[in-house]
């Protein structure tokens, strides 16, 4: 019993300490247990009415900053789950945003796929289309260079036959006008051998 009393005189000195924000509870004790040892029954009958006055202030006191303390606490309890449920309701919208925002970026990506296969399509064909358009070029344009040299030929060869024909006319001139000649004497000759 006394060993009892002993421990709750320790744990009242200490509430009263914590509350008057001193070292004193524990010396009370300290001072208590030396009355213990001259007479303990009287020493623990007085120290526990005076620590019992004390504590029991001090108790309510710290009673009454609890509760303050609970109430303000309740209400950053509730503050926080308002701003936690907003943050969650923040996180479902972001969310719901993130899909539909991945769902856009697929979608574009298979566009520009698409795009670009057309795009890599029709310049492989405009290539290609543009290798036979140089191909026919490089074969028209040695045909070209054919026909030039054909018509240079054809050209040098007609000058050739021109000159030929040319010289041929004026051969022809001159035997005409010769056969002239020749004919107007035999005309003079047969009226000479007819006179």
């Amino acid at each position: 019993m006394r060993v009892v009393l002993g421990l709750q005189l320790v744990l009242l000195g200490l509430c009263g300490s914590g509350a008057q924000g001193e070292g004193g509870g524990l010396s009370e004790v300290v001072e208590l247990s030396e009355f213990q040892k001259t007479d303990p029954r009287d020493a623990v009958e007085e120290a526990s009415e005076q620590t019992t006055e004390q504590t029991y202030t001090d108790i309510w006191a710290e009673v009454r900053a609890l509760r303050d303390m609970v109430v303000e606490l309740k209400v950053e309890l509730k503050n926080m789950e308002s701003r936690v449920k907003d943050s969650e309701s923040q996180v479902n919208e972001l969310k719901a945003e993130l899909i539909v925002t991945k769902v856009h970026v697929e979608l574009l990506q298979r566009e520009n796929s698409v795009i670009h296969c057309r795009c890599f399509n029709s310049r492989l064909a405009g290539q290609s289309r543009i290798d036979e358009l140089e191909r026919e070029t490089t074969a028209q344009a040695t045909a070209l260079m054919s026909l030039k040299s054909r018509l240079t030929a054809t050209e040098s060869k007609t000058s050739d036959l021109q000159k030929q024909n040319a010289d041929l006319q004026a051969r022809l001139s001159s035997t005409e006008s010769e056969l002239l000649i020749i004919k107007s004497r035999i005309d003079e000759l047969e009226r000479e051998t007819t006179e």
